[in-house]
């Protein structure tokens, strides 16, 4: 534990009820998950309108500013009661409950809350193994997080807060989960008060960098829920209903999101990055983006697509946004049979390639996400996103590549019933999803962790190299002519020998 000493932090104005902290993982030097779930703004604003004194604190950028700084000291020193960090994605899971030990540790008697998707999934696993945190607020957090600190502040009823996981004695309550916001409140929450974090003006400009480079980018969306199954994904409707109780998607009015647009550009925002595409054959968007023209708020817009965007779209997103603007499509794989057995919304690759056509023609950036490793995918399925890869590098200029292996998501379809896709799970608990490794925490029936890493490899080589006979591609090609074996990690070890002389 760190040494207090009274006096040393000097932030200003930062006497409050409620603190809310966002704790970012440290990996080779380098803080990742920067992002503060943009629920932690709607949340604090929703209390701190209800006369509750609230204040955001990203712990990275203190110990930037201070190196140190500790967080468990300045809580004592502020005498803060409440603490409210965000366990949302796994990944941060191992850092977020060190540092709540910590806290717990120097200042017994504060109360800590964690929220977020991993947490309330692993609601009652958590209370069991970790003492030093007092509650967990299960899925929509607006609510009962104000009903629970007028509880603490109060007469301490908990079983009148919804959505509250708690101990009494040795016994883990579960409250029935009935608060899921509507499109009512959403409509009247602020996700845009940024002024609630301390230091947000380093926050916008630096440590959202990792999203996108060298713009003030926020993420917002403009909802919440998502009505179909993609098989990897821990937002999808099954586990939704799981997580938040949430039935079907709630879509904000769009007068409400021209408000918070129009908040960004107050805060010098120039960049709105958005994944909330739940009806994409809708025209929820198309109205959307002629409002935000007739309102005259000009923005770099990223937006990640859930199935292909149609023609309307297209021409309505290209004569809204500034230049920089960016369509983020992920058809994951060169295979139809493995798109359609995983992805919420199917769509063909002819399809694709006649939207990419059109986007090409309207001259807008388009970056394509493809990943390895995807339920019943084969080495064969492997080698048809190649194919797509190449065909696409080869006659598209403007069209752009990610790529990335498909980690485990706590309530995802695959982490319910592996066996449903052929997929061997690796974690099954929330201890499993707490350890540094970072890995992909599972396998499936055709494929070893090795191969699917390597063939991401590969497909970064690909996409970035010459048409010659050392290409990925190529290569591949060569064996599937020969019907010789797709060994995966022997090519990639074969092509750096290559590059490396």
């Amino acid at each position: 534990m760190a040494n207090f000493i009274k006096g040393q932090y000097n932030l200003q104005n930062m006497l409050c009820d409620v603190l809310f902290i966002h704790i970012p993982r440290l990996i080779s030097k380098s803080l990742t998950i920067n992002l503060i779930p943009i629920g932690i703004f709607s949340i604090a604003d929703f209390i701190s309108n209800r006369g509750i004194s609230t204040k955001i604190l990203h712990m990275g950028i203190e110990q930037e500013l201070n190196a140190k700084f500790d967080v468990a000291g300045f809580i004592k020193e502020n005498n803060i009661s409440i603490i409210c960090l965000d366990l949302h994605w796994h990944h941060s899971a191992h850092v977020t409950l060190k540092e709540a030990e910590r806290i717990k540790g120097m200042n017994p008697d504060c109360k800590i809350v964690l929220g977020g998707n991993t947490s309330s999934f692993f609601s009652k696993e958590i209370l069991q193994e970790y003492s030093f945190i007092d509650y967990i607020v299960r899925g929509d957090g607006e609510i009962p997080l104000f009903e629970l600190v007028k509880q603490l502040k109060g007469n301490s009823d908990l079983s009148k807060v919804p959505n509250l996981s708690w101990r009494e004695g040795c016994q883990i309550i579960q409250n029935n989960q009935t608060f899921v916001a509507d499109q009512n409140l959403m409509n009247n929450l602020s996700f845009t008060n940024f002024s609630l974090l301390q230091n947000y003006e380093r926050y916008l400009n630096y440590f959202l960098d990792e999203i996108i480079h060298n713009k003030r980018v926020i993420y917002f969306n403009c909802g919440r829920g998502c009505p179909v199954n993609c098989s990897f994904c821990a937002g999808s409707n099954i586990s939704q209903k799981i997580i938040n109780n949430r039935i079907r998607p709630e879509l904000m009015s769009y007068w409400a999101v021209i408000r918070e647009l129009k908040n960004m550009k107050q805060f010098g925002i120039n960049c709105w990055y958005t994944c909330f595409d739940p009806y994409p054959h809708s025209d929820y968007y198309a109205t959307l983006f002629k409002k935000i023209r007739d309102n005259d708020i000009k923005l770099n817009l990223y937006f990640e697509c859930w199935s292909l965007p149609s023609k309307e779209f297209i021409d309505e997103f290209s004569g809204t946004f500034l230049e920089d603007s960016t369509l983020i499509i992920s058809p994951e794989t060169g295979s139809n049979k493995v798109r359609n057995k995983n992805k919420g919304y199917f769509y063909s690759n002819k399809q694709l390639l006649s939207i990419l056509n059109y986007i090409e023609e309207k001259g807008v950036n388009c970056i394509l996400s493809f990943a390895a490793g995807l339920p019943f995918e084969t080495k064969e399925d492997i080698f048809r996103t190649f194919v797509l890869i190449h065909h696409i590098k080869r006659n598209y200029k403007k069209i752009e590549f990610t790529f990335s292996s498909i980690a485990l998501e706590p309530a995802s379809p695959i982490y319910l019933k592996p066996s449903l896709f052929e997929v061997i799970s690796e974690r099954s608990s929330f201890d499993a999803f707490c350890s540094k490794d970072t890995d992909l925490g599972y396998h499936t029936d055709n494929l070893t962790k090795e191969e699917i890493n390597a063939a991401i490899e590969l497909m970064k080589i690909e996409a970035n190299s010459e048409d010659n006979m050392y290409s990925p591609f190529n290569i591949l090609k060569s064996r599937m002519v020969k019907n010789e074996p797709l060994n995966f990690p022997e090519i990639l070890q074969d092509i750096s020998k290559f590059h490396k002389h």
